[in-house]
């Protein structure tokens, strides 16, 4: 099933989970470019929609939705459920014995649930998360997925670099990658 963020709750979220600096702030330090659109007079709402309409337009709703989860996770959780939908060109869900690929994951949470919706096997999900913290939270909520600490915006240079890690840590480990399926959790 293919499913689109719903803009109109994540505005929401965005309006209801972080303080006017919290908002400056997220900006300055993730999305420069609406960061330099902020102007003196303008309101909270129009700060709001310039974040929403670049996320859009980037195609980065899911990395914003991560990071308001890292801001205010109790506000997150309220609004998780209502952040994704279905698109209305979606085709029907595949019946779980047809799941025949490998997913990718990059992103939040939210990503994670709507996979598991589609019944995709949480052990055929490879999730990319560039912040530790939510390397950390995602581990704890989905264990059987693989992870990786890295940029997905740069998945070559992510995957390269934890499969020359896992190579270096086999040779270590004597051919063994060790427990676990967060073992290049440590990429910087």
């Amino acid at each position: 099933m293919t499913t689109r963020y719903n803009t109109a709750a994540l505005r929401d979220l965005i309006s209801a989970a972080l303080s006017g600096d919290e908002l400056t702030a997220l900006a300055f330090d993730h999305f420069r470019p609406v960061y330099d659109q902020f102007a003196a007079g303008q309101t909270r709402h129009q700060r709001v929609q310039l974040l929403l309409d670049h996320a859009v337009r980037s195609k980065q709703m899911a990395r914003l939705a991560a990071l308001i989860q890292e801001i205010n996770p109790a506000r997150y959780r309220e609004f998780a459920g209502r952040l994704l939908t279905p698109a209305a060109d979606a085709a029907p869900a595949r019946p779980q014995n047809s799941v025949s690929y490998q997913a990718t994951l990059t992103g939040s949470g939210a990503i994670a649930t709507c996979l598991r919706a589609t019944c995709v096997d949480e052990s055929r999900v490879v999730r990319v998360e560039y912040s530790p913290n939510c390397c950390a939270l995602l581990l704890a909520l989905y264990p059987r997925a693989t992870g990786l600490h890295g940029d997905a915006y740069c998945l070559r240079a992510t995957l390269a670099d934890a499969a020359a890690r896992l190579k270096a840590q086999s040779q270590r480990d004597g051919g063994s990658n060790g427990s676990g399926n967060d073992t290049t959790h440590g990429a910087q």
